[in-house]
């Protein structure tokens, strides 16, 4: 059995995954951590991976919260294929169950007044707990070139909400989500810098285009992360 753990920076947020291959090294099996300070979000994982020469396949289930309002669970399979000619390409489909607790809604123009009748504070409406269940699918694209020292990966990520629903106290919809579309393009680097040690590096730019919304707007647009695997 083959161990190997797999680090990975994204400013605010650590990600973490201790991985164990079968002796054929066809099957691995990995714990997954993400941890956000900032947030004060954090995500527990599990993936099964089957790999062969020119395909690999991983089932995922990641569950993360924030242990007071917010929980969300994810469960995926992605699909991966590698050729010579055309790089590595492949698709990711994920249906992802976020629950929220109680909340304080827009205010709706009520208001307390003491005794005199003068303001005292405003009266926000509480929201009743809700759930929302999404499908999302996910086009990738990547082309290693190997170096001697480094390997340049340009990547392609494509992302679009399929369907939704939604339920609250009074309401329960579901729907084909209007058409959106996030793309994520950039380059990964891995620096071979010993027999048993890599260094992983990324930028990645993101558009979005949301037709719910006016047009098209630019989201996190530029990311920048480094990790480790040994």
């Amino acid at each position: 059995m083959n161990k190997t753990v797999y680090t990975k920076l994204f400013l605010k947020q650590l990600n973490l995954a201790i991985s164990k291959a079968s002796t054929s090294g066809k099957w691995t099996n990995a714990a997954l951590v993400s941890i956000n300070p900032g947030w004060k979000y954090y995500g527990l994982g599990w993936a099964v991976t089957r790999k062969t020469s020119t395909r690999k396949t991983t089932l995922q289930a990641i569950g993360s919260f924030d242990f007071t309002f917010q929980k969300n669970l994810n469960l995926s399979i992605i699909d991966l294929f590698k050729t010579k000619r055309f790089g590595n390409f492949g698709y990711n489909l994920t249906a992802s169950q976020t629950w929220w607790g109680e909340w304080e809604g827009p205010w709706q123009g009520e208001y307390t007044v003491d005794s005199l009748g003068n303001w005292v504070a405003n009266i926000y409406p509480i929201m009743p707990p809700s759930r929302q269940l999404t499908t999302r699918a996910m086009a990738i694209w990547s082309y290693p070139i190997q170096m001697k020292r480094v390997t340049v990966s340009p990547q392609l990520v494509l992302v679009s909400d399929i369907h939704r629903s939604f339920t609250d106290g009074t309401l329960d919809i579901s729907y084909l989500a209007d058409f959106n579309l996030d793309a994520y393009y950039g380059v990964n680097l891995d620096w071979k810098l010993g027999k048993n040690f890599i260094l992983n590096s990324s930028i990645r730019f993101n558009s979005t285009i949301d037709k719910s919304n006016t047009g098209f707007k630019k989201s996190n647009p530029i990311l920048f992360a480094v990790g480790t695997g040994f």
